[in-house]
């Protein structure tokens, strides 16, 4: 009889773990340089009174969420650049006639750095200054922004940035579903934005940019490289500067959906721009295959500058951490 108690106990026991196992978890969903994106579920069974969320950073134990009910949710967590970091779920027992005692159910190590991924759960502003001294960011491991939530970048050195909708391409770092806005960013390598609609305010980019239908904004920016069109966009340029213009190109046959600038279809916005390059807008031709003429004409701003057939160009520090494209000489109005 005492065989077969034990017997029973254990397999209860078993149980009970094999059931909170099943149904309590803590995931990362996104990992940023100074914030973590965490979603949980516990469920308080047998004799657990409450559950404890626990991060332990920099030597440090802080609880960020108690309950004494089973419970789920989200939580977004600020912590140190540069951290290593440790989430826990932490069972207390109160068991019949015996002091309540505590068990860590699980556990997750995050590492902070300048790597960012996985799937935003909240609004998120990631700051570039946080890096001492500044550090180039990367979202190489893939960034999902999803629908009505909003990523902001500020004062940002970036690279494997490269920005798709809700199809996937072999380039996409970061997946926008919602709103992804850069301010005051420099971007370290060619960069391509497809089927999709971000904003850059006062940004610097480094190398080329292919822009592949959707509807990007570029406020003040500057673009050291060719920006390339391949097919029609409703992209916004507004008082950038360019050093070598704007390219329209055949589009790219990775994007079937988006039109051909021989087809009707959307047109980009290009107004109050400055090309201080030997090419402002080009409508490439090849010499084998050439392009034909669009059915109308492409519409640009009248207000916009365009520079000497030979300038000199000059790179600079003006902008903080970049080069700027600037003219050696002096723009007269008359």
């Amino acid at each position: 009889m005492k065989k077969l108690f034990l017997l029973g106990a254990f397999i209860y026991f078993i149980a009970s773990l094999f059931n909170q196992a099943y149904c309590t978890y803590l995931t990362i969903n996104y990992k940023g340089v100074d914030k973590v994106h965490l979603e949980y579920f516990v469920e308080l069974t047998g004799d657990v009174t409450q559950a404890d969320i626990v991060v332990e950073s920099q030597g440090k134990k802080t609880t960020i969420k108690s309950s004494q009910t089973s419970t789920r949710g989200k939580l977004s967590v600020s912590l140190a650049p540069y951290s290593a970091n440790i989430f826990r779920i932490i069972f207390t027992h109160q068991p019949h006639d015996e002091p309540a005692y505590q068990e860590t159910f699980t556990e997750k190590t995050v590492n902070l750095n300048n790597q960012i991924w996985g799937t935003l759960l909240f609004d998120e502003t990631i700051d570039g200054s946080v890096f001492k001294p500044q550090r180039i960011i990367s979202a190489g491991g893939g960034l999902v922004v999803p629908a009505n939530i909003s990523l902001t970048f500020n004062n940002a050195r970036l690279t494997a940035c490269n920005i798709s909708g809700q199809k996937v391409f072999w380039f996409t770092c970061i997946t926008m579903l919602g709103t992804v806005k850069f301010k005051n960013c420099i971007f370290e390598e060619y960069m391509y934005i497809a089927q999709t609609s971000p904003i850059f305010d006062e940004c610097f980019f480094r190398e080329g940019c292919d822009i592949m239908g959707g509807a990007p904004q570029f406020t003040g920016c500057e673009f050291y490289s060719t920006v390339r069109l391949p097919g029609r966009t409703s992209a916004s340029f507004e008082k950038n500067v360019f050093s070598t213009g704007i390219q329209f190109s055949e589009k790219s046959t990775d994007i079937p959906e988006i039109f051909s600038w021989t087809e009707q279809g959307p047109s980009p916005s290009i107004t109050g721009n400055a090309f201080i390059g030997q090419s402002a807008l080009n409508y490439k031709q090849d010499s084998l295959t050439p392009m034909p003429p669009p059915p109308s004409p492409i519409p640009i701003g009248a207000d916009n500058y365009y520079g000497d057939p030979d300038p000199v160009l000059s790179i600079n520090n003006k902008r903080s951490g970049g080069m700027f494209a600037t003219r050696a000489a002096d723009i007269s109005i008359n």
